[in-house]
């Protein structure tokens, strides 16, 4: 596949001293490890079908956001960027950052629930606050840690950086809804942590009061 190959000739002629292989965790042909004495990076490549200019717009659209996005985020996000540059053929857009490790969603284990809901919590309300729509959020594009202490929100090529109410509520809404598909057990912890556990808990004291004011 043409793009694939320029895809790969493109990094490696940016980072000749670098081994480029490809990921176990993804089938995607457009990500990429690179890796030197024990560094390791990601290569993403955000392309296009150059038939179609309109894809190529969009392309374009998506890479400059997610670069933007990428060099604001903050230092304990784990996630950094590295570099990005286009490809001569214009087919490639590529992105280079850090590499976080990460293990199957499928093993999350009931004991760690709750802490990784406070760090996708966490994640999500910086980007809120930032005026950040993830736009795409899915287990797909959420690295969970090894050690299930914490989870990492990547892929930001579909997001905006002009936030409305309605649009955040839709990130945290996909979330759940791929949550509850995915892993059942995981979502009610998750929807108790990201919609607020103590406005849930004062509601149910709200509606005690009530039933002993009925029942009085």
């Amino acid at each position: 596949m043409a793009l694939v190959r320029d895809f790969k000739a493109t990094v490696m002629e940016h980072y000749p001293d670098f081994t480029l292989s490809t990921l176990d965790s993804t089938k995607h042909e457009n990500v990429m490890r690179l890796s030197k004495d024990g560094t390791h990076y990601i290569a993403k490549s955000i392309w296009f079908d150059s038939t179609d200019p309109e894809d190529e717009t969009r392309a374009q659209r998506a890479f400059e956001t997610e670069v933007a996005v990428l060099k604001q985020l903050p230092p304990s996000w784990n996630l950094h960027y590295v570099d990005s540059f286009v490809s001569r053929s214009g087919w490639n857009r590529i992105i280079v950052t850090t590499e976080v490790p990460s293990c199957s969603w499928t093993d999350l284990k009931p004991r760690h629930y709750n802490t990784v809901a406070r760090s996708l919590q966490r994640q999500i309300k910086w980007l809120h606050a930032h005026d950040i729509v993830h736009g795409d959020l899915e287990l797909k594009n959420i690295l969970l840690s090894c050690d299930q202490q914490s989870a990492t929100i990547i892929d930001f090529e579909k997001s905006t950086r002009s936030a409305t109410k309605e649009e955040t509520t839709a990130d945290v809404t996909r979330l759940l809804a791929a949550v509850k598909d995915k892993i059942p057990p995981f979502w009610r912890p998750l929807s108790e942590v990201l919609r607020g556990r103590r406005a849930s808990m004062g509601g149910t004291r709200r509606r005690k009061r009530a039933t002993r004011r009925i029942m009085s």
